[in-house]
C-alpha cells in the first residue's frame, strides 16, 4: 500500500484522504479476492519507516488498521490477525 499519502496530497485533499482511499481500496480488493475463490491475502500496509512520520499521522494510521480490519472481516469473513 505504497503511496497513499503522495496520491492523497496530489489528487484529494489532504495526505489523509489518501490515506482513508486505500483503506477503500483495501475492502474493494478484499470483496473482489473472495469473488474469485481466492482465499488467502497478506497485505503489507505499514513500514518500518512509517514510523518516523509525525505522531499524529502514526496514530491516524493505526485506527485506520482496526478500522478497516474490522470492516474486512465483517464483509468478507476472513480472519485478521492485527485485529
Amino acid at each position: 500500500m505504497d503511496g497513499n499519502r503522495r496520491y492523497g496530497r496530489a489528487h484529494l485533499s489532504s495526505a489523509n484522504a489518501g490515506h482513508k482511499a486505500g483503506g477503500e481500496k483495501i475492502i474493494d480488493f478484499t470483496r473482489w479476492c473472495r469473488e474469485e475463490g481466492i482465499r488467502q491475502l497478506t497485505v503489507y500496509a505499514f513500514s518500518t519507516e512509517n514510523w518516523n512520520r509525525p505522531k499524529k499521522e502514526v496514530d491516524l494510521l493505526m485506527l485506520m488498521f482496526v478500522k478497516y480490519c474490522g470492516e474486512v472481516r465483517f464483509w468478507v469473513g476472513v480472519f485478521c490477525l492485527f485485529c
